[in-house]
């Protein structure tokens, strides 16, 4: 997946191999029976109204085909586009469908998609905030990475992982909702948010991947469930921020930390709240026995 990501970054030009069966007025489209994904758009951008339905024309006939996709690489790297609204016909978003859209402000996405692929929005460095819809029940990885202007996100209680890269370097994100329906953090999921002040992790939650939290400079209390089981390595390096953290295993035993889980953070400054009567057990703990202050009020 790092492979991937970072061919993205290399080549951002690359368009889908696939050729377009027709043409529609700015946008390419590839039959499937009598629907049809849209895979190219060749317009100048501006406010971009996607069509539900698309018209094949040839000699004296016209065939109609129902729009239910939008393919890999669709609108890559169109820096005038705007806005889009995606019709609701549609239940698929590709991979890198926006990618480096960097004039992408506003996107209006259907109670029909149910998927958003790999490196949908990366770098639309203009869009502030998006909403999805409850349809939805996967987001690929690095789905958002480098939206640099995105200050707010709600995921709905459809979606049960944020995956991979799902929001590295989004630093204006202030807030982000995860719902109870999540069950794992992806590596990397929120990496280098450096406006996020505070996140509520679910009950759900079993796993925290590897640098999830990774320099959320701002980062000043978090609340770890006692579902979750593992948190790996780096997932809090270089919250120099954090002054509270409370996590709510009767035992420190209950979870897998990794090392260096809070590699940068001055421990000895922090506060570590613990359920009742669990003191002991945390103060002799290699890792939690390192917080400044334990206290076992909860």
């Amino acid at each position: 997946m790092i492979l991937k990501t970072l061919l993205a970054d290399l080549f951002p030009f690359c368009a889908s191999s696939i050729p377009a069966d027709f043409e529609d007025g700015d946008f390419g489209f590839v039959e499937d029976g009598e629907s049809c994904t849209l895979i190219s758009y060749s317009g100048a951008g501006g406010d971009v109204i996607i069509p539900s339905v698309a018209t094949k024309t040839g000699g004296d006939a016209s065939t109609a085909y129902t729009v239910t996709s939008i393919g890999n690489l669709a609108f890559r790297n169109c820096p005038g586009l705007v806005s889009v609204t995606i019709p609701g016909s549609v239940t698929s978003i590709g991979d890198r469908l926006f990618a480096y859209c960097t004039g992408l402000a506003s996107i209006t996405i259907p109670d029909s998609v149910t998927s958003i692929g790999e490196l949908a929005f990366f770098r639309c460095s203009s869009l502030a905030s998006i909403t999805i819809p409850e349809s939805v029940t996967s987001v690929g990885d690095s789905a958002f990475r480098a939206c640099s202007s995105l200050v707010s996100i709600t995921i709905p209680d459809s979606v049960t992982a944020i995956g991979d890269r799902a929001f590295w370097g989004c630093n204006s994100l202030v807030s982000i909702t995860i719902p109870d329906s999540v069950t794992s953090i992806g590596d990397c999921a929120f990496n280098v948010c450096a406006e996020l002040a505070f996140i509520a992790i679910p009950c759900s939650v079993i796993s925290i991947g590897e640098d999830a939290f990774n320099s959320c400079s701002s980062l000043s209390s978090v609340t770890i469930p006692g579902s979750v089981t593992s948190i790996g390595a780096r997932a809090f390096e270089n919250c120099k921020a954090l002054k509270n953290v409370t996590v709510l295993w009767a035992t420190p035993q209950s979870v897998g930390v990794s090392a260096g889980v809070f590699e940068n953070v001055n421990l000895a400054g922090l506060t570590l709240n613990v359920p009742a009567g669990a003191k002991t057990l945390y103060q002799m703990h290699e890792i939690w026995g390192q917080f400044g202050s334990i206290a076992d009020e909860i």
